[in-house]
């Protein structure tokens, strides 16, 4: 990463930004154990029916989850220790792969197989700092951060696109427990690509889990 780029995205934390006000999906995922080899996402927009952000939602996110037979949206798999393959059985298999760093000051990167409906564009997420927690991309030129937010239900993050000097927030995930990662996951898909937002926000949560 280049000065001019390490400078820049330091500086966006200290911005102030547009809240997200009016989220367009709603995913969950499914809590796991730090040694869990499989991960899974559910896709609960239009499901729920409490006000987002409040501790009825996370709670009406679980029992769907857990007691509603749905379908996971995605499912990630470790075959190896550090690469997980990320599946879309509604899309017909493996949409990408997920290469995790050994260390936490490395880059995780997302890469699409030829025949993913995905876009083949590589994605980097990489740490803001050389030791921290949070975590940024570019997509189609602009700038995004997963920052840390433990004022959300524990530990959460919060994702902000930064484009024409203008921060926005277009993200949220809600962490349901400290101890195990998972919980609920809101987006504004009008100003990213969904799944370009749910596959950088599992690469942070696995990277830091």
């Amino acid at each position: 990463m280049s000065r001019t780029e390490t400078s820049l995205v330091k500086s966006i934390a200290k911005l102030q930004s547009d809240p997200l006000t009016s989220p367009t999906r709603t995913f969950y995922v499914r809590p796991c154990g730090s040694s869990t080899k499989t991960m899974e996402v559910f896709n609960l927009t239009k499901r729920t029916t409490t006000y987002w952000g409040t501790d009825e939602f996370k709670a009406e996110d679980r029992e769907l989850v857990w007691n509603s037979y749905l379908e996971p949206y995605l499912t990630v798999k470790w075959p190896k220790l550090r690469t997980a393959d990320v599946f879309q059985e509604a899309r017909g298999g493996r949409i990408a792969t997920m290469e995790a760093p050994l260390l936490l000051s490395g880059t995780t990167r997302l890469t699409f197989p030829s025949e993913s409906p995905r876009p083949s564009q590589e994605l980097r997420v990489r740490p803001v700092r050389f030791v921290g927690a949070n975590e940024w991309f570019v997509r189609d030129n602009v700038v995004y951060v997963w920052e840390l937010s433990p004022r959300h239900f524990g530990r959460g993050y919060s994702l902000y696109s930064y484009l024409w000097g203008r921060k926005r927030q277009v993200g949220r995930y809600f962490q349901d427990d400290k101890h195990k990662t998972g919980g609920a996951l809101l987006l504004d898909t009008g100003r990213v690509d969904e799944m370009v937002e749910v596959l950088t926000c599992l690469a942070v949560l696995t990277k830091h889990r």
